[in-house]
């Protein structure tokens, strides 16, 4: 279940580091629900959200070069986002 509070201490964090809001919060998530609400909460705090339903959609993004921030679904069915970590710890950005 989705839990999601005003009191994230990732968000405040990301917040002092990224002052000027530069590049956008990536949601990836493959159930529509959950990254719509993780979304419109971000949204409301006044961050620049991207979003992708699936692990390869989330590469395009980050190869874009827009993302400063990513929130990644462990358990998504093309490209978990584990397997997306390792992708981007190993260099290897392709989809």
């Amino acid at each position: 279940m989705l839990q999601i509070t005003n009191n994230l201490p990732c968000l405040r964090k990301f917040e002092l580091m990224n002052k000027n809001r530069q590049g956008a919060i990536l949601v990836a998530d493959d159930d529509p629900d959950c990254r719509a609400v993780l979304a419109r909460r971000l949204r409301r705090r006044g961050f620049d959200v991207l979003e992708a339903p699936n692990g390869t959609s989330a590469l395009s993004h980050i190869n874009a070069g827009r993302v400063a921030l990513a929130l990644l679904d462990s358990l998504m069915p093309d490209m978990s986002g584990l397997e997306i970590l390792d992708r981007l710890r190993a260099g290897t950005r392709s989809e």
